[in-house]
């Protein structure tokens, strides 16, 4: 039974926590080509200032579809990091735990943070497979080329740039004509 509870909390936490880093990685790549796309986009309207009637609209609205795509995919990449963060913490909470009693520095009954007593008999999360899919979240959490807790803002402040650049454009080719 216990060999049966181990496996079991072991493949709850590389269940979730794959989930997790495989729909991080589909959102930093959409991240990434949608903020490529709005660049692209902002950059080509200088080409195509000359460009009347309804082409310069479209060329608008999809810079503005992409950045709101972009947008939203920035905001899911962190619902999934903040997520992700909360397995982490508590995996590695536990682990930390269970190699301090282990070690001898704590005791069976010393208090979990929620006040129930520590037992370590009953789960060992200190299996190669969590540590590495804790490692694999760590490294999904963050962005390609912006890496960091502030990547996601420079990947929405780019796309917002391009849109006002976009309509700055159009502005200043209108007062031309």
């Amino acid at each position: 039974m216990q060999n049966e509870l181990e496996f079991n909390i072991d493949r709850l936490v590389n269940d979730r926590i794959a989930r997790i880093v495989k729909l991080m990685t589909m959102q930093s790549l959409a991240i990434v080509l949608l903020t490529i796309a709005c660049m692209a986009l902002g950059l080509s309207s200088f080409l195509f200032r000359f460009i009347r009637g309804e082409y310069i609209e479209l060329l608008g609205w999809m810079i503005s579809f992409f950045t709101l795509l972009s947008a939203a995919s920035i905001f899911s990449f962190d619902r999934l990091r903040r997520k992700g963060n909360i397995y982490y913490e508590e995996v590695s909470h536990l682990m930390q735990n269970e190699i301090r009693y282990k070690s001898g520095e704590m005791f069976s009954n010393d208090l979990h943070r929620d006040g129930e007593p520590y037992s370590f008999s009953d789960s060992k999360l200190s299996t190669a497979s969590v540590r590495v899919a804790l490692k694999e979240f760590t490294n999904a959490s963050q962005l390609p080329l912006m890496p960091g807790q502030y990547g996601p803002a420079v990947y929405l402040g780019v796309c917002v740039l391009m849109v006002i650049l976009f309509f700055a454009n159009l502005a200043s080719y209108s007062r031309t004509l």
